[in-house]
């Protein structure tokens, strides 16, 4: 079992790693920190992912991940069929892959370049926040066009430093249930309060959405159907995300579809 707590911590020391080094580059407390701080977990989470299921399909063939890699007998090929992945990901967009090249001048727009692909795969279209007026914004953008230009080379290399997996690694807690988002919202959101509730100030905390979940589905005596969560006003999702969870347990299997809405993009891209 994964120690959550230490997790936790790993999370909110990266976190502020981020923070200072938004800091430094003239960032701190503007929207775009918070942009490139939820960029950057992101991508990490979603590398850390893919290379935990790589090394998996590695164990199951029994050929170490360099050679899968090589695809001389469309191996890299089987394992993308084999794990199909709710976000696509690519081994070309991988801290592993991109770190090797962290020394060329241009390693930035490399960097975002990797970011705005992810976001262009057809299979990640779903994931597009829409707004009220049919706008749709991409899952990632090129987060160092924030940083002045003479500093984005300097940046990327920073952020590749902080988010290497020598230093922090998800795939120990990809066995457990566990609502990543909302750690990352109640740490994050103690600098953005505004005191309105605009941004999701008021959201519900982890452990009141845990219990208000099992509450819920222990109701439900019905297990044969598929079942439809939404809220119309969702923050970073914990609520929704807690009652998926539940509803992914035991015999009710994979049973729920998430909708979600919120006044503010910024809360509900925490959710997507």
């Amino acid at each position: 079992m994964t120690d959550i707590f230490t997790l936790e911590n790993k999370i909110k020391d990266m976190i502020d790693d981020l923070k200072g080094l938004c800091q430094t580059n003239g960032l701190s407390n503007q929207a775009s920190e918070e942009v490139i701080i939820t960029s950057v977990f992101l991508y990490k989470f979603l590398n850390d992912k893919f290379m935990a299921n790589l090394k998996t399909f590695a164990e199951e063939i029994d050929m170490p991940v360099e050679d899968i890699l090589k695809n001389e007998n469309d191996e890299l090929d089987a394992f993308y069929d084999t794990y199909n992945q709710d976000v696509a990901f690519k081994y070309e967009d991988t801290i592993e892959a991109l770190i090797n090249r962290v020394g060329e001048d241009d390693f930035y727009k490399l960097f975002d370049d990797a970011l705005e692909r992810i976001s262009n795969y057809e299979e990640n279209e779903a994931f597009n926040i829409e707004t009220s007026d049919g706008t749709k914004k991409a899952l990632f953008t090129r987060i160092t066009e924030n940083v002045e230009s003479s500093k984005r080379n300097n940046f990327a290399k920073s952020v590749f430093g902080i988010i290497s997996q020598d230093k922090f690694d998800f795939s120990p807690a990809f066995r457990n249930n566990f609502d990543f988002y909302s750690t990352i919202f109640e740490y994050l959101i103690k600098d953005y309060n505004v005191a309105s509730g605009v941004y999701a100030e008021y959201f519900t905390p982890q452990a009141i959405s845990n219990i208000i979940a099992k509450i819920l589905v222990n109701m439900t005596p019905v297990e044969d159907k598929m079942y439809e969560v939404y809220d119309p006003s969702a923050g970073s999702g914990s609520l929704v995300l807690h009652l998926a969870n539940e509803l992914g347990e035991g015999s009710f299997g994979d049973r729920a579809i998430v909708y979600t809405q919120d006044i503010s993009s910024k809360s509900t891209r925490f959710c997507v």
